[in-house]
This record gives C-alpha cells, sequence and structure tokens, in this order.
C-alpha cells in the first residue's frame, strides 16, 4: 500500500540518496551545465523546504521510494507580464526500481490537487532534453512544452 505525506527530517538521507542520483545523471546528460556532487541538497535548505511543506514523500509499504519538491511561484503583474501563480517543481525522483509502475503518476496526480489547493493554475518544471524517459511522462501526465531554451557554445 502506498502513501504520500509531507517529508520530515527523518526522511533527509533519502531525499539525498535521490538527490545525489539526479546530480550524476544531470552531469552525465547536461555536462556543460550540470557538475556532478554528492553533497546534494544542503540540510538547513532542506529543513526549511520541509518546515515550509515543500517536499513530500511517497512510500510504499513504509519504505519511502520517491520525492517532490515544489513551491508556489508568483509572478507579479507588470506592463509586459500577466499575474502567474505557478506550483513549480524543483525534483520529482522515484527509485530506479519502481520507475514504470504507476507511482510516478501517483506522484503527479497528489502535485496537481496541491497545486489547486495552494491557488495555483499552472504547474512547471525544467526537464532537459538527454532525459527522454522524463519528456515521456510529463507529456502523459498532461504537460506541453511551453517554451525552448537554446544555446551555442562559442569557444
Amino acid at each position: 500500500m502506498e502513501n504520500i505525506r509531507l517529508a520530515t527530517e527523518n526522511d533527509f538521507e533519502f531525499v539525498a540518496e535521490l538527490e545525489t542520483f539526479m546530480s550524476k545523471q544531470n552531469s552525465e546528460g547536461c555536462p556543460y551545465l550540470f557538475k556532478y556532487t554528492k553533497e546534494s541538497i544542503p540540510k538547513e535548505l532542506y529543513l526549511n523546504e520541509i518546515s515550509e511543506g515543500n517536499m513530500y514523500v511517497i512510500e510504499v509499504n513504509n519504505n519511502v521510494i520517491g520525492f517532490y519538491w515544489a513551491r508556489v511561484i508568483e509572478m507579479e503583474d507588470d506592463d509586459r507580464i500577466k499575474y502567474q501563480k505557478i506550483y513549480f517543481i524543483y525534483s520529482i525522483v522515484i527509485k530506479q526500481e519502481f520507475i514504470g509502475k504507476g507511482y510516478g503518476n501517483k506522484l503527479f496526480n497528489h502535485i496537481e490537487k496541491e497545486a489547486k489547493i495552494k491557488g495555483c493554475k499552472t504547474i512547471e518544471l525544467n526537464v532537459y532534453e538527454y532525459n527522454k524517459k522524463a519528456k515521456e511522462f510529463y507529456k502523459k501526465v498532461g504537460m506541453e512544452e511551453k517554451y525552448t531554451v537554446m544555446k551555442k557554445t562559442i569557444e
């Protein structure tokens, strides 16, 4: 049986382990942008984020198998941009052996509910081109590409 709940201080080691996994994946997929670090998320930042209710974990049979980190971002109305309240996902990670078993969908459904509760009209995240499986997953849950960042390396 699965359960999605707010993360606690006791979940830090697990979240840090998955963030380190993401660091490795990002440094291999986008070496021009990311450095691999074993010191993923500083504990002070983690504690602040859980105190603000921004991190959730998913458990299966009382074992944490994944988490997400998201927060509300408000864009103020000005001459160029309309006011927006966005639920922005910083990380969403499932342990490798649980991928493809529906837990990502359950986490994403939870994200949608939280976004609505918090008064957001959109959910956003960044996903890099190398991460084809993640892009495929996000499209399956109804996300669409909003914009493209282009890059040219100059030597």
